[in-house]
């Protein structure tokens, strides 16, 4: 199959991750970009129009259809752009060596984008949810979540294996260190903020 048509790549992706992988690899940095943007904006979206779906709120989807959903989806890839950053920071400073790309930054922010197609079933897993309701459906609801979280995340952990050519641990090690430090500032910043808050009424 020719992965250059876009919804080939997609479905390779889906159904045989490495192999769209490994032909990203070896073609240009900024081949399907677009749909990478796309398919990082419409799994951003659906994933909060499935959490309206789910508790049958207008509320959450009128929230996020303005300048809310705006802040989302510059917020997440606002995060995509310090992961790629860190990532590639951490890696610069190891003794491993990369594959050779002309803007390796470019193409991982790329397929971490490509990362978010399993959120684009979230709504599907809302009907199934809203479907078994009276059998138990927020259970079944957030395991099918839970699902696509771990599908999303081992989709970039197999990224990071195959652009750095790592092991598994190594890969995972990678992975976990730009979250933890994700983490962190995100701790430091909320801290901050709420001593700010209290010195401002004090």
């Amino acid at each position: 199959m020719n992965l250059n048509n876009g919804k080939i790549f997609i479905y390779n992706l889906i159904f045989a991750p490495r192999k769209a992988l490994q032909y990203s690899l070896k073609g240009k940095e900024d081949e399907h970009i677009g749909i990478a943007l796309l398919v990082l904006i419409c799994g951003i979206v659906l994933n909060l129009f499935s959490k309206a779906l789910i508790f049958l709120n207008i509320g959450i989807i009128d929230m996020y259809a303005g300048i809310g959903g705006v802040f989302a989806i510059l917020n997440m890839t606002g995060n995509i752009i310090i992961f790629t950053a860190v990532i590639f920071f951490i890696k610069h400073f190891s003794l491993t060596n990369a594959r050779k790309n002309r803007n390796g930054a470019l193409l991982f922010f790329k397929l971490i984008c490509f990362s978010f197609i399993p959120f684009l079933f979230a709504p599907a897993v809302s009907m199934i949810g809203l479907f078994f309701k009276l059998f138990s459906g927020m259970t079944i609801f957030y395991l099918l979540r839970i699902a696509l979280y771990l599908w999303a995340i081992s989709l970039q952990i197999l990224i990071v294996k195959e652009l750095f050519d790592l092991k598994l641990l190594s890969s995972i090690a990678l992975y976990v260190l730009p979250l933890i430090g994700l983490f962190a500032f995100a701790f430091i910043k909320i801290v901050d903020m709420t001593l700010f808050f209290f010195s401002f009424i004090l």
